[in-house]
């Protein structure tokens, strides 16, 4: 997976209509994670 690639799907889904904070919290935690 590309540097960009955690990046790129939680800005997806922070753009997601059903913008849902738990959720986008999570795959925040989540990129940072993979980029560590």
């Amino acid at each position: 997976m590309s540097p960009a690639e955690p990046l790129r799907v939680g800005v997806l889904s922070l753009a997601r209509p059903t913008f849902d904070v738990p959720f986008a919290e999570q795959v925040c935690a989540d990129a940072w994670k993979l980029m560590e």
